[in-house]
């Protein structure tokens, strides 16, 4: 009996017990990837839900070339999108907006104002008016 467990021992595997072995280890790395998937998605939905948008309007360059022309920056540092948000910008008696479709979360966005007249750079103030919860 013992020469039988040493033959066996010893007998070359075959290309089909290789395979299958090859395909064990294959299936179990990629169940392990899955796995690891499935929980990074599930902890980043419990911890990135909720809360609210967190809307800044910035002032970046005002366009003395063009008549009125100011660029805006628009960014949501909050955890929720924000839609129709409106923009106003104002420079003494003049006034201008705008209004973006959608700003999703954590997102830098930006928009031109165009003011009816030429504007100087310091005299543009800039503020969010509102949204809506998309």
């Amino acid at each position: 009996m013992a020469e039988e467990k040493t033959k066996q021992q010893n007998e070359p595997q075959s290309p089909a017990d290789r395979a299958t072995k090859l395909q064990w280890v294959i299936a179990a790395v990629s169940s392990v990837l899955v796995l690891l998937l499935v929980g990074s998605l599930v902890l980043d939905a419990i911890t990135q839900s909720g809360g609210e948008p967190v809307l800044r309007a910035q002032v970046m360059s005002v366009n003395e070339d063009r008549d009125g022309y100011a660029v805006v920056e628009v960014r949501n540092d909050g955890r929720a999108t924000a839609a129709s948000v409106e923009i106003e910008g104002i420079a003494g008696p003049l006034r201008a907006r705008a209004v973006l479709d959608y700003s999703p979360a954590h997102s830098t966005q930006e928009v031109t104002l165009v003011f009816p007249e030429a504007v100087a750079p310091d005299q543009v103030e800039v503020r969010i008016l509102g949204f809506a919860e998309p």
